[in-house]
């Protein structure tokens, strides 16, 4: 039987090359931080759209999307009568969002995505090709992180292409979030 004692305060380690053990150690070393981190001035914010936006695409029109109802408005840089998010501070920020819609009539394809004021690029949270029947929901979700600076502007607008006219409508709801948008500097 051998005993192993790579580092103080690591794993126990006794066996043989058929058998092996692990011992953890009893405690855990402490974490002490220097500086500690305060989160009450971070910008953040969650909304959600409380009412279903009917018939608002579906013949390829780009519909950025006014979230009505805030949970979260942490440094109130998000403006509900217009969509956007304006920074507050430079820096790294996360963006989730959750769009669903749904269809009167067949439809081949959808996308959500988040654009901002700084550049002509448009960052995709989803995007697909493909055939859905009508009078289902679809879900288009997505994640993304994105350095900005002071004053630049973020919105959110969703796309559902395949038809001549605007048959894709926007879910909401007061009593249940279906579609939402939350967003927070990173530390």
């Amino acid at each position: 039987m051998t005993t192993t004692n790579v580092l103080n305060n690591a794993p126990l380690i006794v066996g043989t090359p058929n058998q092996v053990s692990v011992s953890l150690p009893v405690t855990a070393p402490a974490l002490t931080l220097a500086t500690p981190v305060t989160t009450s001035t971070q910008p953040m914010f969650a909304v959600y759209l409380s009412n279903t936006e009917a018939s608002v695409t579906g013949d390829g029109t780009v519909h950025q999307i006014t979230y009505d109802t805030v949970l979260v408005n942490q440094g109130s840089s998000y403006n509900n009568s217009n969509g956007q998010f304006t920074v507050p501070v430079s820096g790294n920020y996360l963006f989730t969002t959750c769009n669903i819609t749904s269809t009167s009539d067949i439809t081949t394809g959808y996308s959500s995505s988040f654009a901002t004021s700084a550049s002509a690029t448009i960052y995709y949270a989803t995007y697909y090709v493909g055939t859905f029947s009508s009078g289902i929901f679809k879900p288009m979700d997505g994640s993304i992180i994105l350095p900005l600076t002071i004053g630049t502007t973020v919105t959110v607008s969703v796309t559902v292409s395949g038809q001549a006219t605007k048959v894709a409508s926007l879910r909401g709801s007061s009593s249940t979030i279906y579609t939402y948008w939350c967003g927070w500097l990173m530390l």
